[in-house]
């Protein structure tokens, strides 16, 4: 009797990052998280011990996933702990979802990171005109409900495989 085994992937397989791009990565982060205050960082990136607190290396960060060691989502919910920097993730990230964080900053789509698939952005205090025309290519989901965006909206070179907006 045969046996056919198949292997199903979402795409090619990426070589381990080089300890550059890991190096990138972590500046970009740092970036990412620079205007979030002490006390914000403590509850991201710290495991509070008995005797001494425990430092967290990015990747174990809450909100943060990554796969080979890329970060590919950035998850918050209900934080206030100032803004986060979205131009500064890297291109690997797929999902950002930051929702009722009190985030304030003017929007620019042109920022975004080029890998991304999903951005949610809803309930903050956001601000700006969104130029659709300027998305990522592969982004499928844009969530930008409850802020305060204005402007016309030209639905000019939208991305291909985008299903909401």
């Amino acid at each position: 009797m045969n046996i056919l085994c198949c292997v199903l992937s979402a795409g090619p397989k990426q070589p381990p990052p080089t300890l550059q791009e890991i190096e990138w990565r972590d500046i970009s982060m740092d970036m990412f998280y620079k205007n979030i205050d002490h006390y914000g960082m403590m509850d991201l990136n710290c495991r509070r011990g008995k005797e001494e607190d425990i430092y967290l290396e990015l990747c174990e960060y809450i909100g943060v996933k990554c796969v080979d060691d890329r970060v590919t989502q950035v998850q918050y919910r209900d934080l206030n702990y100032g803004d986060f920097n979205i131009g500064f993730l890297p291109n690997s990230v797929e999902l950002v979802s930051i929702i009722s964080c009190q985030q304030r900053f003017l929007i620019d789509t042109r920022s975004f990171p080029i890998g991304l698939h999903e951005i949610r952005l809803n309930d903050n205090l956001i601000f700006g005109r969104i130029d659709l025309g300027n998305l990522p290519p592969d982004l499928r989901e844009g969530y930008f409900c409850g802020n305060n965006i204005s402007g016309p909206i030209s639905l000019v070179n939208l991305p291909k495989g985008l299903k909401y907006l």
